[in-house]
Formats: structure tokens, sequence, C-alpha cells
């Protein structure tokens, strides 16, 4: 079962949602129950596992809680922008360029990888 925050502005949020620094501030000066302290120090731990696993971390990777999630929103723009600006659906070729390199450059600053096929830059990319 995930730990949520029993107090303060993130009160009820799961760990995994609540920012770095507001972890780190609740680890070095509230009383927290074992099973809290435990959790907080384990997603602690996966973050920082994390930020080594991709080099160095960026800001955007640090600001976000939960990076399979923000790569599902990603995603979930991304092809919504796509259904918007396709050629193939009147839209155009331009926009749709524009889009896909916006997502593979959000997608790795949060530090997920670019999925493999073709990218924005190669011919019939759409």
């Amino acid at each position: 079962m995930e730990e949520s925050l029993p107090f303060g502005k993130y009160k009820g949020r799961l760990v995994r949602e609540v920012p770095t620094s507001y972890l780190e501030w609740a680890t070095e000066t509230v009383t927290l129950p074992p099973g809290l302290r435990e959790a907080i120090r384990e997603e602690l731990e996966r973050r920082r596992r994390h930020s080594r696993a991709n080099g160095r971390a960026s800001p955007l990777a640090l600001a976000v809680p939960d990076p399979e999630v923000a790569l599902e929103v990603i995603t979930a723009g991304k092809r919504a922008l796509a259904l918007k600006y396709h050629p193939d659906r009147g839209g155009q070729t331009e926009r749709m360029r524009k889009v896909l390199e916006a997502a593979e450059a959000l997608t790795r600053l949060v530090g997920g990888r670019v999925g493999a096929g073709v990218t924005a830059g190669q011919e019939g990319a759409f």
C-alpha cells in the first residue's frame, strides 16, 4: 500500500506525487511515523537512482514527481495535437513537425526515451 501525507499542503497526496524538496524538508523537520518515513526514504532514493541513470537531472525531471505519469501526459498531448495538425487530416506539415519535436524534447527532459522509429527530422515522419 502506498503511503500518503497526513499533514501540510500535500495532505492526502501519495508520497510519489509530492515534490522532492517537500519530502526532504519533511524528513529533516517533522517527526514522522516509521512507515511514512520509510516510504519517503524509498521514494527519494528512487528519484536519485532515476536521476543518476539518466546522467544529469534536468530541472523538469526533478520537479516531476512521477516520470511515468509525465510521459503519459506528453504522449496524450502529442496524440491530441496530431489529430489536429496531421497533414492527412488537413493540418500543416510544419506545425506537425513542431509538435513532434516538442514532444521529443519534453520526453527527454523528464528522463524518458524517445520511441524507436522515425523522428520528426526524417522524411515521411508522418
